[in-house]
């Protein structure tokens, strides 16, 4: 009786860490996402000038980031599913 106990609150603490775990990658995700929205986007036209950089770039990275934004969510969506 007492190796039953046993097992049931250990694979319910590993259960626990594994969730918390999936649920701290989400939101980390999420932060960064929300980061680069609120501080990067805003900041360009700064470094354009700041550091004379073609403005086509400035598109270029934009647009890598709404492609890895676009191809990462299905999975992120996946993981929150399971939390």
């Amino acid at each position: 009786m007492n190796q039953t106990h046993f097992l049931e609150n250990y694979c319910t603490t590993s259960l626990s860490y594994h969730t918390s775990m999936t649920k701290f990658i989400v939101l980390f995700g999420v932060f960064l996402d929300i980061l680069c929205l609120s501080v990067m986007v805003p900041a360009y036209p700064e470094l354009v000038g700041l550091y004379h950089v073609p403005e086509r770039y400035i598109a270029l990275s934009i647009g890598v980031y709404a492609l890895a934004t676009f191809l990462t969510a299905p999975i992120l969506g996946q993981r929150s599913d399971k939390i």
